[in-house]
C-alpha cells in the first residue's frame, strides 16, 4: 500500500499536582533471579506541559496566538524504579 486516508481523533488527561506527601512509607515487593541482588525505588514522574492560545477565524479556522509559557507538574506520584546486577556496587545507573 502506497497511501491512504485516515482520521485519527484521542483524547489524553493528566491529574497534576505539585507537591507529594513526606514521610509516607511505603514497599515494593521484587522477585530477584538467584545470585543477583535487587535494588528498587519508589519515583515520581515530571512532565512538562506547553500552554498554548488558539483562537477560531470567522472562516472556522484555528489560529495560534502564542505561548503562554510551560507548566511543570507531577503526573504520577507512585511508580518503581527497579533492577537487578551481580554486582555489589550496586546498578549503573541507580534506580
Amino acid at each position: 500500500m502506497s497511501w491512504g486516508i485516515g482520521q485519527v481523533e484521542a483524547k489524553t488527561g493528566y491529574e497534576v499536582t505539585k507537591s507529594v506527601t513526606k514521610g509516607v512509607k511505603v514497599t515494593n515487593k521484587m522477585v530477584v533471579d538467584s545470585k543477583k541482588r535487587g535494588y528498587t525505588r519508589p519515583m515520581v514522574e515530571y512532565r512538562k506541559f506547553n500552554i498554548e492560545k488558539w483562537r477560531e477565524g470567522g472562516d472556522c479556522k484555528q489560529y495560534h496566538v502564542g505561548s503562554m509559557g510551560k507548566l511543570t507538574g507531577i503526573t504520577s506520584s507512585m511508580h518503581w524504579a527497579e533492577c537487578q546486577t551481580k554486582s555489589t556496587n550496586g546498578c549503573m545507573p541507580k534506580p
